[in-house]
């Protein structure tokens, strides 16, 4: 779980005991996704911090893997294990090459912060869902970038964007509905 506490917990989802707790972030954490095939965490927080973490015994060292430079809304690992993409305060969806800990792409289509990203399960498009309720997709690969338009649907802010199959879905956040919105070409 990533928290406002600052800190990365890791349970076991069958007696809800913790496992670990991890401290290293200077402010709320956003988002805590699994990699490197279950052995590793990646957190992401306020303080613009990417921070990695051994989720098994034999798991790496925890530690920095960068720093974006605004606050981490999001993130989301390619399904082969070798992209990550960030969503920041600043308005920018950032790629990164896992293995070497950089940034490789940057996606600045949009005009406020983005809240939840997405990537499709062939890894190829990340989707993105923006402050201002608009939706988004982009090819993680080129760099290539459009808003797909208003999410006019949703009465409140949405925080949660899934991608299924090729299509977005946006979770209105305490609300139980969800609208899609298809990107196919």
């Amino acid at each position: 779980t990533a928290s406002w506490d600052r800190t990365v917990k890791l349970w076991d989802a069958d007696s809800g005991a913790l496992l670990r707790s991890f401290d290293g972030h200077r402010g709320p954490v956003n988002a805590v996704r699994f990699y490197d095939q279950g052995r590793r965490l990646i957190s992401g927080g306020h303080d613009g911090a990417l921070r990695t973490w051994p989720a098994v015994e034999g798991g790496g060292e925890a530690g920095l893997f960068a720093e974006a430079g605004f606050p981490i809304n999001d993130l989301e690992v390619s399904p082969d294990g070798a992209r990550l993409v960030t969503a920041s305060a600043d308005g920018i969806v950032r790629v990164w090459d896992v293995a070497a800990q950089t940034e490789v792409r940057r996606l600045e289509a949009h005009e406020g912060a983005v809240l939840a990203v997405a990537i499709s399960p062939d890894g190829r498009q990340d989707a993105r869902l923006l402050a201002q309720q608009r939706q988004g997709i982009g090819d993680v690969a080129s760099g290539a970038s459009q808003v797909l338009g208003e999410a006019v649907d949703h009465q409140a802010d949405v925080d949660v964007v899934q991608t299924v199959g090729y299509e977005v879905l946006g979770v209105p956040a305490g609300e139980i509905h969800y609208s899609v919105e298809s990107y196919r070409s």
